[in-house]
């Protein structure tokens, strides 16, 4: 009973995998790794970057907003399987 009340208080692989995604992009303005994806401003940001896959950062530090490519999580895992 006990591993069963542990095992459900882990997070989730896919929200581990998300933060270990966003740590490797820095702040192309003060270098900080400490980052969140952006709320889509206008309908350029909205349609255009959604439909070329760019998402929209924030840096919790200097408080900037950057773009960004999306990286797939199939890109992702054959660049961890080629290392």
């Amino acid at each position: 009973m006990r591993e069963l009340e542990l095992r459900s208080s882990a997070p989730h692989s896919s929200a581990a995998a998300a933060i270990s995604k966003a740590a490797k992009r820095p702040c192309p303005y003060c270098r900080s790794v400490e980052i969140a994806r952006s709320h889509r401003r206008g309908p350029i940001e909205k349609y255009l970057l959604r439909a070329i896959h760019v998402r929209v950062y924030r840096c919790d530090d200097c408080n900037s907003r950057f773009y960004g490519f999306a990286q797939s999580e199939a890109a992702a895992a054959s660049k961890n399987n080629a290392a």
